[in-house]
């Protein structure tokens, strides 16, 4: 063996524990690479499904609110449903066999700081029997709307014994 032979070895050696070095830095660098990858995919996919949680909750919660406010808008009466309404008071007049007639209609100011909602005066006059007044008041309170009698006033006239009554309901109106 010549001189030159370990001098081969150590140079060959150290190229190749260079080379199997770098190979070992190089798969290590990919390998955590890879698990950074691997860990932002899962915090996306974490934060993508927490929001899809709180996206359905969201809209989970508009729809019951859209309901809620669907048998709110029957409570009350909107300013497209007047009219139908003041034909409600007067088949309730027909109900009662007497007549309703619709003297006046006035809309308040509004209670609330948008000026959505405000209060709907109605004044109507009413002539028949005591019991049919009154029995027609009964079913003007027991409307499925925000509605209340705010006065009466009853007289009789003396030649018929028939009873006219002058009525002012309240009614909640609101606005979109």
């Amino acid at each position: 063996m010549n001189k030159t032979t370990p001098l081969i070895l150590l140079i060959a050696g150290a190229l190749l524990l260079s080379a199997v070095g770098s190979a070992y830095v190089w798969s290590f660098l990919e390998v955590r690479s890879i698990v950074e990858n691997v860990a932002t995919i899962s915090a996306k996919a974490e934060l993508w499904a927490s929001s899809n949680e709180n996206a359905q909750v969201v809209r989970r919660s508009v729809r019951e609110i859209q309901a809620q406010r669907e048998v709110l808008d029957t409570y009350f009466i909107k300013e497209d449903e007047i009219v139908s309404f003041l034909d409600d008071i007067e088949e309730i007049g027909d109900h009662a066999r007497l007549p309703i007639e619709v003297i006046a209609v006035e809309s308040g100011i509004p209670i609330d700081k948008d000026g959505l909602i405000r209060p709907l005066s109605i004044s109507l006059r009413v002539s028949g029997e005591l019991e049919d007044i009154f029995y027609a008041l009964a079913m003007l309170e027991a409307m499925p709307r925000a509605v209340s009698v705010d006065g009466v006033g009853l007289t009789q006239e003396r030649e018929e014994g028939t009873w006219i009554g002058e009525v002012k309901v309240v009614v909640t109106q609101i606005s979109e």
